[in-house]
C-alpha cells in the first residue's frame, strides 16, 4: 500500500496502526501501559520500501525517546500529539535543553475520552488546555506580596507555579520529603512509571521558579501567620473513605495504599 501511495504523488508516510473492529484497535492511541515507542518497528518495515519521508507515532512522552528513534532510522519524523496537549511547549523546551521540565503525558487517555464523547478536549495534566484564552495570560498583580499553599500535590503545585507567575512571593508547605502528594503512591502499581515522570516534571518546574519550599514542614497556624500572607491557599487532599463494612476494621483488612507504600506486607494464598 505505501509504494503505491508513493506512486500516487503522497508525501509522506505516517505509520501508525489499527483499525475498528481489530484486537489492536487500541494501539492507535495506546493507554500508558504501553512501553515508549513500542511500535516503532513498524515505522522501520514502512521505510524499507519507500523514498518518501516517514513519520513514527510510537507512544512517544519525551524528546529523547525522539531523537532515538531517529538516531536509529526508524523514521525520517516523529509524531508527538498527546504530549503537545500535556504541554504545548514539548518542542520549544526541548530544543533549550529543558526537556526534565516537560510536563509528562500519562497516557490515561483523558482527552481521547472526551473526543469520542463529542466533548470538549481536555487533559489530566494540563488544565489550560481548551481554555487558554482564558488561563493563558493571567494578571501580573502579585506585586511580591505573600501567599501560602498548604500541600505539595498537583493542585499545589500547579497554583503555586500559577501564583509565582503572577508575581506573588510563594511559599510552599508540604510534610512529605517529596512533592507530588498521592500521585507518589499512584505511581507504585504495575506501569505506572509515567506518573512518576509526570511528577518529576513537576518538580523541576518548581525548582526553576522562585518559590519558596518548605519541604518535610508541617503548615502550623503559627507558621502561616508568620508570613502575613495575603491568601492562604488550601490544597492538601483528603483522606481516602472506607465503606461501613461489618467487619473492616479487622486486623486481616488493609488498603490498597498500605500495600503500594509498603506499610502492609500481604501474606499467604487466599488474598481478596
Amino acid at each position: 500500500i505505501c509504494e503505491i501511495l508513493e506512486k500516487a504523488g503522497v508525501d509522506f508516510i505516517d505509520v501508525s496502526c489499527g483499525i475498528p473492529g481489530s484486537p489492536e484497535v487500541c494501539a492507535t492511541i495506546e493507554h500508558g501501559t504501553y512501553d515508549k515507542s513500542w511500535k516503532r518497528y513498524r515505522a522501520a518495515a514502512a521505510k524499507k520500501y519507500v523514498n518518501i519521508p516517514g513519520i513514527a507515532v510510537c507512544n512517544i512522552k519525551e524528546p529523547d525517546v525522539a531523537e532515538q528513534i531517529l538516531v536509529d532510522g526508524c523514521c525520517d519524523f516523529v509524531g508527538v500529539a498527546r504530549g503537545h496537549l500535556a504541554d504545548p511547549e514539548w518542542c520549544n523546551k526541548a530544543r533549550s535543553g529543558k526537556a526534565e521540565t516537560i510536563r509528562k503525558c500519562i497516557g490515561c487517555l483523558c482527552c481521547f475520552q472526551e473526543i469520542v464523547n463529542f466533548r470538549h478536549v481536555k487533559c489530566a495534566v494540563n488544565p489550560k488546555l481548551g481554555r487558554e484564552r482564558e488561563f493563558e495570560n493571567p494578571k501580573h498583580n502579585g506585586q511580591g506580596r505573600t501567599v501560602a499553599i498548604i500541600g505539595g500535590g498537583p493542585a499545589g503545585i500547579e497554583a503555586a507555579l500559577l501564583l509565582d507567575r503572577r508575581g506573588f512571593h510563594v511559599v510552599l508547605f508540604d510534610p512529605s520529603e517529596r512533592l507530588g502528594g498521592t500521585l507518589n503512591i499512584a505511581d507504585k502499581g504495575e506501569g505506572k512509571e509515567k506518573i512518576t515522570r509526570l511528577v518529576d516534571g513537576m518538580i523541576a518546574q518548581v525548582c526553576e521558579s522562585d518559590i519558596e519550599l518548605r519541604i518535610g514542614e508541617e503548615a502550623t497556624v503559627e507558621k502561616v501567620k508568620a508570613l502575613l500572607p495575603c491568601g492562604v491557599f488550601i490544597a492538601c487532599g483528603a483522606m481516602p473513605m472506607l465503606p461501613p463494612i461489618p467487619g473492616i476494621s479487622g486486623k486481616n483488612v488493609v488498603t490498597a495504599e498500605d500495600v503500594l507504600t509498603g506499610r502492609a506486607q500481604l501474606q499467604g494464598d487466599c488474598i481478596i
